[in-house]
C-alpha cells in the first residue's frame, strides 16, 4: 500500500497539493540559503530530549544552536520566497523546534518562531520543558530524564537547581517541593494511594530482580 492509497491527490487542499508536487530542482529561489541549510542539517545530530539524559537536555544550546546572523538571514530570506516555499520553510522549522520540546503554541508565522529562538539566545538558556510534557508518563516523560514534579495539584515546581524535591517517605514515588505541598496532597488524595503505590513499587522490584536472574541464567548457557 502506497501513501497515495491512503491520501490521494484528490483529497488534498490546493496548498497541500502545491507542497506535495513541489520540486526543489525547479526553484527560482532556493528555499534555504547555504547558511540556513547548514544550520538546519546540523539539527539532525540533536536527539529528541526524551532519548537523552537530563544533563544533556539542560545543556542544549539556546536557539537550536543558531546564531543571530542565521536567524536574521532566515527572516529576510523568507520574505522573498514564493508562498509554497514559505509554508515549507515554516513547517520545517516548527517541526525542528517541537522535536526539541520548544513551546510553539500560538506561533503561526516564521517571525514568531524566530522570536522564540532569539529569546533563547538573548537569555542564554533553553526554553523550559512545556507543561504538557511534564504531565506525560514516567517511562517517556520528564521523570525518565530526571525532571521530577511536585505532586501537589496546582503546584508546577520541578526538580531544578533552585528547587529541591523530596520523596514521600513511605511509597518513595511521590515528590514534593515543600512540607506544605506534601500535607495538602496527603489530605486531598495521596493518603488513599500511598500504601498501594508502595506495594506496586515492591512488586515491580521483585519482577525486575527475577528478570535479572533469568538473564544471568541465559548468559551462562
Amino acid at each position: 500500500m502506497n501513501a497515495s492509497d491512503l491520501y490521494s491527490e484528490e483529497d488534498m487542499t490546493f496548498e497541500e497539493l502545491e507542497e506535495f508536487t513541489h520540486e526543489p530542482s525547479l526553484e527560482e529561489i532556493p528555499t534555504y540559503t547555504p547558511n540556513m541549510k547548514k544550520w538546519l542539517l546540523s539539527l539532525m545530530d540533536f536527539a529528541c530530549p526524551d532519548l537523552e539524559g537530563r544533563a544533556e537536555f539542560m545543556l542544549r544550546r539556546p536557539g537550536l544552536n543558531a546564531t543571530k546572523e542565521v536567524l536574521d538571514e532566515t527572516r529576510s530570506h523568507y520574505q522573498i520566497l514564493p508562498p509554497v516555499q514559505q509554508r515549507m520553510l515554516f513547517k520545517h522549522l516548527r517541526s525542528k523546534m517541537l522535536g526539541q520540546l520548544i513551546p510553539c503554541s500560538g506561533a503561526d508565522t516564521i517571525d514568531k518562531l524566530l522570536d522564540i529562538l532569539q529569546a533563547e539566545i538573548d537569555s542564554g538558556a533553553p526554553s523550559r520543558v512545556p507543561d504538557w510534557y511534564e504531565f506525560s508518563n514516567r517511562k517517556f516523560g520528564p521523570r525518565a530524564m530526571g525532571f521530577e514534579k511536585c505532586e501537589n495539584r496546582g503546584c508546577f515546581n520541578t526538580d531544578t537547581v533552585t528547587v529541591k524535591l523530596d520523596r514521600c517517605g513511605k511509597c518513595k514515588l511521590a515528590f514534593y517541593c515543600s512540607r506544605e505541598c506534601q500535607v495538602a496532597d496527603w489530605k486531598a488524595r495521596h493518603k488513599k494511594v500511598c500504601s498501594k503505590g508502595a506495594e506496586e513499587r515492591d512488586e515491580t522490584k521483585k519482577v525486575s530482580e527475577l528478570l535479572s536472574k533469568f538473564a544471568q541464567m541465559h548468559n551462562r548457557r
